[in-house]
């Protein structure tokens, strides 16, 4: 994997310059993967695919290529379904960008054209004409989401209707746990490929997001809900007051005044007043409407791309197809219960654009107890279609002080800034459940993984089958302080052309580069910190668990100083990993360290790309099981605990039936669960038929700990199970018996 740079970079480029300037299509990896993955589910007869790429990753250029690959030039037409008309400009444009040769027609309210080898049409626009729609052989559904709707279900019963053999792609930006999924199931099946936002930061394909949430004053108890959402006029009479959009533009001036902004307001008669507000602080601002006829909406963005107007405020409508890459800055201006929406309106400030560090986005968040608007943490859980929601308890423990655990409801009160980048991201990643308390941790310079230091290069254990090493190109083995070959005897580069990270696989002594060329160490850190978030054992690879602190055993001071031994042999004395502390955990990452080092001095070494397929193919058991614990919520469940009894189901499940883990898997999967708020009792219904008192004590403490490692305030009690006691059995609770 080669460099990744950001379009503000002066070597960085776009997507679509890519294209210009070759006019050979060229795609990003993760582009290819798209292209391929659709291709190849089509190729074995399935008809329908789904993609999901955010806002920014080139949508609309993967299905150019797609129906490119895809239609035959022998009369097979494409059809490009868009929500609106004004979306067809931006997909005519993109599509003859990567596909120059291709014949074109649209179907809007200004045109009925099925001409083209691929026509774009507005859903509305081609469901007035159904009659008048010729064969076709691929239809693309843009913004896929809304694919369920009665409109685009006509469409698609129309063209299946003249072409049995026809194909259906979807695609969204939009993360695909959304509410009515089993209806886009329906129409799609299951996703064929993914890739979040979050993935895209990691990789540098996306621009760092900073998120600052702000307390206001305002209770949004009594506004009703429709569809999923607020009521967007009881929203707005509740949330357009002088003093709330004062606080919104004071906030803007304070934390975002150089910046390019899009604001999102509840309805039009907020963004009319929002946009005073802006003005009468002295900032160039306008408003956009859906009624907001064309050519004014063209010629304020153009004001806006040109720095002419530093504020656009926006009412429903550049939730979809808006692509403005130099806007800094998005403030949510209303709360809103959909997923969906939020999803949209950050993505809006993600794109690169030359001499752009990061977007900046504004979360104005009301008051309600009633009603729980979504939030920065909500969709940090909401993109990880790969990783089960965690948290770190030792990140609570060491950052959270006491003096944050009190209320904010003081008007306009910010909590600290949540940087997404390379290095915070993965951290931040790991307290996506936390709502309520992760907007006030320091992210900066966390170490959430146990992470072992020797020398430059850092060390970890992500599970029994699988270790990590970041080392600088300029490779210093261990504690020998000098430029040098890797252990495998492979050269370097210079000291200051970055880091490498390895995959170790010790069971099969086999170990690769996941990069092609040295990347800085906060890519190599963050992607490292992904793959432990994706394959980590929480108990062995983060610094949470109590065994750390512990004294080291005889065991690990034996097999540290074999391996001691056995490295600076096969070294020739090279390579030393320093004694460490005594502690338990100091000790296992020096032997984790000692063992990398001997699988990389006599192991093989493998493809980067292999690497990865080995541990995506080998190592899926460690994923979060997707197997559902029945849980009963008393009154307000705690998110936190709930997230965590399923990763210690997941963490459970990788056990022989036999083995107390499988034990403990048992108890917590046949027995009855009640949550309510940080209390969990598992009762009693069937399994096992009795217990001794020692045994239940062992079983509640290691679900307990598995538990606590994520929500490090959860109560565990066991009720009512059968307990073998002195030859008899009697019904014990947990308190009973501690």
């Amino acid at each position: 994997m080669t460099r990744i740079t950001f379009r503000g970079e002066p070597q960085g480029r776009t997507f679509e310059a890519f294209v210009s300037l070759s006019r050979t299509m060229i795609l990003y990896p993760f582009q290819k993967e798209a292209k391929e993955a659709v291709l190849q589910h089509w190729e074995k007869g399935n008809k329908a695919a789904l993609i999901s790429m955010p806002t920014g990753s080139g949508k609309t250029i993967v299905f150019s290529e797609i129906l490119r690959a895809s239609l035959s030039p022998n009369g097979e037409r494409g059809l490009v379904l868009v929500h609106r008309d004004e979306l067809l400009r931006q997909g005519v444009e993109k599509i003859r960008l990567v596909w120059p040769e291709v014949s074109l027609s649209t179907v809007d309210a200004c045109s009925r054209s099925y001409s083209g080898q691929v026509t774009l049409g507005s859903v509305m626009s081609v469901v007035r004409r159904l009659e008048e729609m010729p064969r076709i052989s691929t239809v693309v559904t843009d913004e896929a989401h809304h694919a369920p709707a009665r409109s685009w279900l006509k469409i698609y019963d129309q063209v299946g209707g003249v072409n049995p053999d026809w194909c259906h792609l979807g695609v969204t930006a939009t993360p695909i746990r959304a509410k009515g999924t089993s209806d886009l199931e329906a129409i799609f099946g299951k996703p064929v490929y993914v890739k979040s936002i979050f993935e895209l930061i990691v990789e540098g394909y996306l621009c760092p997001l900073r998120g600052l949430e702000v307390r206001t004053e305002v209770s949004v108890e009594e506004v009703g809900v429709h569809a999923g959402d607020f009521i967007a006029e009881e929203l707005s009479r509740v949330i357009n007051t002088r003093d709330r959009n004062r606080l919104i533009v004071e906030n803007y001036l304070e934390l975002a005044s150089d910046r390019k902004a899009l604001v999102f307001a509840a309805d039009l008669n907020h963004a009319r007043n929002l946009t005073d507000m802006f003005k009468t602080y002295g900032v160039n601002a306008a408003w956009i409407s859906g009624e907001t006829p064309m050519r004014v909406r063209r010629s304020i963005l153009k004001c806006l791309r040109e720095g002419e107007i530093k504020v656009v405020v926006n009412c429903m409508v550049f939730t979809e197809g808006f692509d403005e890459p130099s806007l800094e800055a998005i403030l949510i201006a209303r709360p809103t219960r959909s997923l969906v929406l939020y999803c949209q309106m950050i993505g809006r400030g993600l794109r690169p654009y030359p001499g752009k560090k990061n977007c900046l986005f504004l979360d104005f968040v009301d008051n309600s107890s009633k009603h729980r608007p979504i939030s920065m943490q909500e969709l940090l859980m909401f993109y990880q279609t790969r990783r089960t929601e965690k948290s770190i308890a030792e990140l609570l423990a060491r950052k959270i002080s006491k003096d944050r655990q009190r209320s904010f409801s003081i008007k306009g009160q910010k909590s600290p800034l949540i940087d997404l980048s390379p290095t915070s991201l993965p951290l931040l990643v790991g307290l996506e459940n936390l709502s309520s308390t992760v907007k006030e941790i320091d992210l900066f310079g966390l170490e959430a993984f146990a992470w072992h230091k020797a020398g430059e290069s850092h060390y970890v254990h992500v599970n029994d089958d699988l270790s990590l090493l970041i080392r600088p190109a300029c490779a210093v083995q261990g504690t020998v302080d000098r430029p040098d070959a890797l252990a495998d005897g492979s050269t370097v580069s210079s000291p200051s052309n970055g880091y490498f990270l390895y995959a170790v696989f010790p069971r099969v002594g086999l170990y690769a580069s996941l990069f092609e060329a040295p990347v800085d160490f906060d890519l190599a850190y963050g992607c490292g910190n992904a793959y432990l978030f994706d394959y980590g054992d929480p108990y062995l690879a983060t610094r949470g668990p109590r065994w750390r602190s512990e004294g080291p055993s005889e065991g690990q001071r034996n097999l540290f100083q074999r391996l001691s031994r056995e490295v600076k042999e096969l070294s020739s004395g090279s390579i030393a990993i320093p004694k460490p502390p005594e502690r338990r955990g100091d000790y296992s990452g020096a032997i984790t360290a000692l063992s990398v080092e001997k699988v990389i001095l006599t192991g093989e070494r493998m493809d980067p790309e292999k690497a990865k397929d080995f541990i995506k193919e080998n190592l899926h058991a460690h994923i979060a099981s997707s197997e559902e614990i029945p849980i009963t919520l008393k009154s307000d469940g705690n998110p936190t605990i709930e997230a965590a009894l399923r990763k210690a189901i997941a963490t459970f499940s990788n056990s022989e039936e036999g083995d107390f883990r499988h034990y403990l898997k048992m108890i917590l999967m046949e027995n009855q669960i009640f949550l309510d708020g940080n209390s969990v009792r598992v009762g009693h219904v069937k399994f096992p038929r009795y217990m001794t008192e020692r045994q239940m004590n062992a079983a509640m403490k290691r679900i307990t700990e598995e538990i606590r490692l994520y929500a490090p305030n959860a109560e565990v009690t066991f009720a009512k199970f059968p307990v073998q006691h002195g030859g008899r059995e009697e019904w014990k609770d947990s308190e009973d018996s501690a």
